[in-house]
């Protein structure tokens, strides 16, 4: 009887022990975050099973985090670690002591930056500032899709192909810029000079030049 009664205080003892340094850590790492507990509120990213996946969701095909800053919730965050997942169009933030990888709340973010990259939530959409002129502003929406696998290999992996749309806003009016034809027709008051500066600096606008042509020219019209 005394042996039971000792085993089950012993056993009580531990459970509270347990449940004092469950508390403590809970505790070390709510004040390890600081003023950044906010930011690591929010639901666990669902990982992707790289055996079905060939290729990566994410920007620039890094599955790794990059660090960046953020404003959410009205509140600036830097150095935290981010990665955008063009797939689902959703941002996650590691968490710096458990290492859980969170999407933050799309309706809280205004925008942030991964690396030396600006980005911007537009109407629930997450895209890239590429120029921000007096009136004139241009961005870059990457997404990416599944692409259907290849029903003759072994395998049959599925990969993601990356799409871009470059949205241009005219005060607060968007377009989406296809090519060098869409530039003319929104300013045809200005297309000698347009087609001029095409000439004289050798723009192109193929998929890799486009975004870059396409800034050189708003900073000639912005003059």
């Amino acid at each position: 009887m005394v042996r039971g009664l000792s085993i089950f205080v012993t056993f009580l003892l531990s459970v509270f022990v347990n449940a004092q340094s469950l508390q403590e850590l809970e505790a070390n790492y709510v004040e390890a975050l600081g003023d950044y507990l906010g930011l690591y509120r929010g639901k666990l990213e669902v990982p992707y099973d790289k055996t079905t996946y060939r290729s990566s969701p994410y920007l620039h095909d890094n599955d790794g985090f990059v660090k960046g800053s953020i404003f959410y919730g009205g509140t600036h965050y830097s150095d935290v670690m981010l990665r955008l997942d063009l797939y689902t169009n959703s941002l996650i933030v590691l968490s710096p002591n458990a290492g859980k990888k969170i999407v933050v709340r799309k309706d809280l973010v205004d925008s942030f930056s991964i690396g030396a990259e600006n980005f911007m939530n537009l109407d629930g959409i997450y895209v890239r500032e590429e120029y921000l002129g007096r009136k004139l502003s241009l961005y870059t929406h990457i997404l990416k899709k599944q692409d259907v696998p290849d029903m003759q290999s072994a395998r049959r992996m599925l990969q993601f192909k990356t799409k871009e749309e470059i949205l241009l806003f005219v005060g607060f009016t968007r377009h989406v810029i296809k090519g060098y034809k869409d530039i003319v027709s929104l300013f045809p008051e200005r297309k000698t000079e347009i087609e001029k500066l095409v000439d004289k600096e050798h723009l192109k606008f193929s998929s890799q030049d486009k975004v870059n042509s396409l800034t050189r020219i708003f900073q000639i019209l912005e003059r």
